[in-house]
């Protein structure tokens, strides 16, 4: 059997995580021996909202991606976070021989508990059915189109004082390290909405960024007509990982300190490309340019 199908009820007698009583739990898959070049998430469900009983949708994974019908693969549970930060319910161990066994139950433990008075496990994570099929999924195809939304909950208090009565703007740049540093795309600012900032799709071939598991940087900035742009902060994720719906920490490295937490979340979805989609050729024998400069000195 090279791929199972995977149908979780859900889990049951989450910890709450939010001041609401509830949770918006997912949950994410890795495996530390995956035969790939790093370890990287293999799946992550949707977040359900303010739940501590969720079901969440069935899903597909290769028996190669996890190594094997008896390597071990951890299942961590998430409560989700608009700034990325998603905090850690728990996690356990199995392997998808232990799931075949059927109507399977995990204990989800948050190990720095252990020991606590009443601690007794963070829910459970109930397993309806799974089946064995003769062929592999195919992951990704050539590349990826790539929608981005930041939700920008924290700045230095420089960058706000500069905006003041005025709207942020905010951009985008994506690089990649093959194996010298490459700006890969950067996008047009765009205005911030309700603490939100939504740019355009576009896209990347997994050639061209070095392949699946090769990090991608994205950091965002807040535009200045002047170009001295205010850096917000950077996150890092991979192609592979982009195959699910994901929300990332925004993170300004100078500023880690004393309440300090994130300068906001930037949630990534991607759609596959299974051809490589058309474009202008960039290797040209000559190029025609054309310029305007604002708000010269005088």
């Amino acid at each position: 059997k090279q791929w199972y199908q995977r149908r979780v009820r859900g889990a049951s007698k989450l910890e709450s995580k939010d001041a609401t009583g509830k949770s918006d739990p997912f949950f994410v898959i890795t495996s530390t021996n995956s035969p790939f070049s790093i370890t990287p998430t293999l799946y992550r469900s949707e977040f359900i909202e303010k739940s501590l009983t969720p079901s969440w949708k069935p899903f597909a994974i290769n028996t190669s991606a996890l190594g094997g019908l008896d390597n071990p693969f951890t299942v961590t549970v998430y409560d989700h976070d608009a700034n990325g930060l998603h905090d850690f319910i728990g996690e356990f161990t199995t392997t998808l021989r232990e799931l075949s066994f059927g109507g399977a139950s995990f204990g989800i433990i948050n190990n720095s508990k252990i020991g606590r008075l009443g601690y007794r496990g963070s829910g459970l994570f109930n397993v309806e059915d799974i089946k064995g099929l003769d062929h592999e999924i195919i992951y990704g195809g050539v590349g990826a189109r790539i929608s981005c939304v930041a939700e920008i909950l924290d700045r230095e208090i420089s960058t706000t004082l500069k905006q003041v009565g005025n709207a942020h703007r905010s951009f985008l740049e994506v690089e990649v390290q093959v194996p010298f540093k490459l700006r890969l795309h950067r996008t047009v600012a765009e205005d911030e909405v309700n603490k939100k900032v939504q740019w355009k799709d576009f896209e990347f071939l997994v050639d061209e960024v070095g392949g699946p598991d090769t990090p991608l940087t994205f950091h965002v900035y807040d535009f200045a007509s002047n170009a001295t742009h205010d850096y917000v902060g950077s996150c890092s994720t991979t192609l592979r990982e982009l195959l699910h719906p994901i929300t990332l920490p925004i993170i300004n490295q100078k500023r880690r300190g004393l309440g300090y937490k994130s300068s906001g979340g930037l949630t990534i979805n991607s759609q596959s490309l299974p051809v490589p989609p058309p474009r202008p050729t960039l290797l040209a024998p000559a190029y025609n340019i054309s310029i305007y400069s604002t708000e010269l000195d005088t």
